[in-house]
């Protein structure tokens, strides 16, 4: 009688319980498929050894030789891309391209894609959990949240999750999401090579939620390392219009503006200044729209296949609910020179 198997890892199969009974591979099928003409003995012999080695079915593939035996494979796995976006309004430039990008993942890997905005009508995990069953969603993607924070009435315990960025706050998933401390590092050593002292950064609230704070602890960080006369506070934008970012501009009087808010370069130019020439400017999310300013791209491609990796790694171990100690992601930024900063060394 052959011993059991040794490795937990490697699954055990209908061989490795025909070869401990001593019976065909066919004979265990059919009981472990709990089909009738089986011995009440053999069906005994049989569950007991699968009991011993360990056995468990694999529920996808159960599914997948339902439908093959049927001659009509009508399980399809497929993945949920979930967003809480208002869908009267065209999604954004970034999440559109997160989207594209798990979605030519999801098809490499073999799952269909299927998009479900929640509508506000939804608000129990009850009635998501009939979306998923009814479009044959096997693992839920969760895009960056409209309002960072506010949780989504999901049934977090009966499917695998991942997420990008940090606008989801409760309950902690895995998630994927660009390595803003080493972009804002960059971006501290770029301006460092170009001379600039008096280095101002200002961001949207919501921006900063979205990046877990992370750049803007790098830059408190680095204001201990600079003279006093250099320093200025990190600023967090609420409602700013061209006068006031003026009359801030004169008052602290900076060399050089850091922020990830697309709408404050728009908001200088208005100003009446040009950079570099009157000060320089560079984004912590470089957009092809604002193509000229100096700044990091952020992996939005990168981040779009990562999130339906972490999801399908899930599947893949057979997880699904709140993970125990949930994984992090963090993917590099690219650095662009644009022109709204001095040249090095100038």
């Amino acid at each position: 009688m052959p011993p059991p198997k040794s490795n937990p890892n490697v699954p055990v199969t209908y061989k490795d319980i025909a070869d401990r009974c001593g019976l065909s591979m066919m004979t265990v099928s059919r009981v472990l498929r709990q089909q009738a003409h089986v011995k009440p003995e053999t069906r005994e012999k049989v569950e007991k050894a699968a009991e011993e080695l360990g056995y468990r079915p694999n529920p996808m593939i159960q599914a997948l030789m339902s439908g093959v035996r049927r001659r009509r494979v009508s399980c399809q796995a497929n993945l949920a891309w979930v967003m809480n976006y208002d869908p009267a309004k065209p999604a954004s430039e970034f999440l559109q391209v997160m989207m594209d990008a798990a979605h030519r993942r999801a098809s490499q890997l073999g799952f269909g894609f299927e998009t479900v905005i929640l509508p506000r009508k939804i608000r129990t995990a009850s009635d998501c959990r009939k979306i998923f069953e009814a479009r044959g969603i096997v693992g839920v993607m969760l895009a960056p949240l409209s309002v960072p924070g506010v949780s989504p009435p999901l049934p977090w315990e009966d499917f695998p999750y991942a997420t990008i960025g940090r606008s989801l706050i409760s309950p902690q998933i895995h998630y994927t999401m660009a390595h803003f401390q080493h972009n804002m590092e960059r971006v501290l050593r770029e301006l460092a090579a170009r001379d600039y002292r008096r280095v101002a950064y200002l961001e949207e609230r919501t921006m900063d939620q979205r990046q877990d704070h992370s750049a803007a602890m790098v830059f408190e960080y680095y204001l201990r390392q600079i003279p006093a006369r250099n320093r200025i506070r990190p600023v967090i934008l609420e409602d700013w219009d061209p006068p006031r970012l003026d009359a801030w501009i004169r008052k602290h009087r900076p060399d050089v503006m850091i922020s990830g808010t697309p709408q404050l370069y728009e908001l200088l130019l208005q100003t009446g200044r040009t950079p570099p020439r009157d000060l320089g400017f560079v984004t912590l999310s470089w957009r092809e729209s604002q193509k000229e300013c100096a700044g990091i791209r952020q992996p939005f491609q990168e981040l779009g296949s990562s999130v339906v990796e972490m999801v399908v790694a899930q599947i893949h171990r057979n997880e699904k609910g709140l993970p125990s100690t949930p994984k992090a992601m963090l993917l590099e930024g690219k650095w662009f020179p644009g022109t709204t900063l001095k040249v090095s060394g100038v």
